[in-house]
């Protein structure tokens, strides 16, 4: 069950890296776009006021979603491989977040839900021993 745990914590890393990197990008191309959209609306417009506000909240919201989805599954990966009992948790929070992620993220929390239920079981072996 180590080598599934070890397994399971890279898998983490690596996936909670590649969201990192994928709202950078996203990040980086709206700062590209919003130069060329502010320069074709009139200054002092009602528009251009509406336009910067919605700007805003998307990057708002991007820096929400890096905190709630890739970080947590970062550190839990990075716990799990430390072999801390809460580092199992933060994962499987963060694999049933994933789950809604198809096709790689679904595959994730599947494998995330089996280890976990895995680990429980053989514990509850242990114990009964």
């Amino acid at each position: 069950m180590e080598s599934h745990n070890k397994l399971l914590s890279i898998l983490h890393i690596v996936y909670g890296s590649i969201q990192i990197f994928f709202f950078v990008i996203v990040h980086l191309l709206m700062d590209s776009i919003l130069p060329f959209v502010l320069e074709e609306l009139d200054p002092g417009s009602e528009e251009l006021m509406i336009v910067e506000m919605v700007f805003m909240f998307v990057r708002s919201l991007f820096l929400i979603l890096i905190i709630v989805f890739p970080l947590p599954s970062i550190i839990g990966g990075l716990g799990l491989m430390n072999g801390k009992k809460w580092g199992m948790t933060l994962v499987m929070i963060s694999g049933c977040l994933s789950l809604l992620s198809v096709p790689i993220g679904t595959a994730l929390g599947i494998y995330t839900i089996w280890v976990y239920l895995e680990n429980n079981k053989a514990k509850n072996d242990a114990n009964k021993e």
